[in-house]
């Protein structure tokens, strides 16, 4: 064939290519996140005023499904994405990339010509901190400070071991329940609890009776192993305990009392919001039976927001309003978010509950507590929970690890925010007692008991 045909054919056919292939810009109202899609395949971008980095975990999620089929139209120009949050991310389309995501796009691992360099992956990590971190205000922190006092930590030779000693102490004083440091499989490399731990200093001093464990943390976990044992107890052995997903646990105590134990709130299904509804509708008629209802969220751990109100759908009969969420934005908060939950078609209990809590309940077992706490007739007994209600915001940082940080705060319905200090309790008991523990006791869930009678 003609050299000169062939390149005309080929000219033409790059012409009908580019008409008919399709390429759109969304950019999120807060969070930092663009998305742009040509013909099929998407690719997120996290985004400051000061740079643009794609963000490969975002990225990747967008390889096994659509852009659009996760969205819901709105207008031409607006659009909301389902984040598995309780409430849709707003997009509003742009004409085009922004321009830091063009001219100025933050080299990353995935780029060819990427070179590791400690001073820009800091700088990336501070300006997401700096834009879209909901508790700056509250607690007094100045990002330029804190970006020149980091960095200063680091010089042209900084290794990726050293940054991480670096950006590990960081975290040390930040003391955030959703700032994490992880690794390029998601993996956490360094995470610090809003508090210090109620029971360290329990664990320090009995940590000489238990040469067989090599530091505080195995201990714990041992301890909490027989704390849990401890609970059958109180358990009356004559009737069946009914165990679904290996999460959600339902017993009875000798006085009628049901104890629920919910280990998590998301990953323990293929459909998790599904199969918590039909849990409900199993666990509730027997519940409604009893002389009382004890939560058990002291071993829980976080997960879905989703999750948590569809088991509070079941212990309220009318819609209630628990409070609301607001993210960050550039110029301070989005508005309230409204929280209102409706109740289930069938099966109510709507009678007492006593809630037993620890520093160890986290973020969406923290959001079903401030839903107990506004439908009242609920008694807290434990310990201040962990103090993380905010969704965790992933960034993707140039050397490949990823940081989340908390942008959002829930509010009750009063107004309070509880982030870092905790939902409060009404009655106060240690979680971990070694000398309770060792002798088969359960002060908590005794205590529970006790406020039926």
């Amino acid at each position: 064939m003609n050299k000169g045909i062939l390149l005309f054919l080929l000219t033409v056919l790059c012409t009908i290519n580019s008409a008919n292939s399709t390429e759109t810009t969304w950019k999120t109202q807060g969070y930092g996140y663009v998305f742009h899609t040509v013909d099929n395949k998407t690719t997120a971008f996290d985004l400051t005023t000061k740079h643009c980095l794609e963000n490969h975990f975002i990225t990747d999620e967008f390889e096994q499904i659509s852009f659009i089929e996760e969205t819901k139209k709105v207008n031409k120009d607006t659009r909301l994405l389902n984040f598995g949050g309780l409430f849709p991310l707003k997009l509003t389309k742009l004409d085009s990339l922004p321009a830091q995501c063009q001219s100025e796009k933050i080299v990353s691992i995935k780029d060819k010509n990427y070179e590791f360099n400690a001073s820009i992956v800091l700088d990336v990590l501070m300006n997401n901190f700096e834009e879209h971190y909901a508790f700056s205000k509250d607690k007094s922190i100045n990002w330029v400070e804190q970006r020149k006092l980091w960095q200063k930590r680091i010089t042209s030779k900084t290794t990726q071991d050293e940054l991480f000693s670096i950006i590990d102490d960081f975290l040390k004083e930040l003391r955030d329940g959703h700032a994490i440091l992880l690794n390029q499989d998601l993996d956490r490399l360094s995470h610090y609890s809003p508090r210090k731990w109620s029971f360290w200093d329990e664990l320090k001093a009995h940590s000489e009776n238990y040469p067989e464990y090599s530091t505080y943390w195995e201990l714990h976990t041992a301890l909490i192993e027989k704390s849990q044992a401890n609970i059958k107890n109180y358990i009356d052995k004559n009737y069946s305990t009914l165990q679904y997903h290996d999460n959600f646990t339902l017993a009875k105590t000798p006085q009628n009392i049901a104890y629920f134990k919910i280990s998590n709130f998301d990953d323990f299904s293929n459909n998790d919001v599904k199969a918590t509804k039909e849990v409900m509708e199993i666990f509730t008629p027997i519940i409604k039976q009893s002389n009382g209802l004890i939560i058990d969220l002291r071993f829980s751990m976080g997960g879905s927001d989703l999750v948590a109100f569809s088991i509070l759908s079941y212990l309220i009969d009318s819609e209630l309003a628990l409070g609301g969420k607001q993210f960050k934005t550039s110029t301070g908060y989005s508005e309230l978010q409204k929280i209102v939950v409706a109740p289930s078609k069938i099966n109510h209990y709507t009678g007492s509950i006593v809630v037993l809590t620890s520093q160890k309940t986290p973020s969406a077992a923290e959001v079903f507590l401030l839903g107990l706490q506004a439908r009242g007739n609920v008694t807290f007994i434990g310990e201040r929970s962990y103090g993380a209600f905010s969704d965790a915001l992933t960034k993707a940082l140039p050397n490949g690890w990823g940081i989340t940080l908390s942008n959002e705060r829930y509010l009750n319905s009063h107004g309070d925010n509880y982030e870092n200090i905790g939902l409060p309790v009404d009655h106060e008991f240690v979680f971990l007692d070694v000398e309770n523990i060792e002798s088969g006791k359960d002060v908590q869930l005794n205590e529970a008991i006790k406020a039926f009678r």
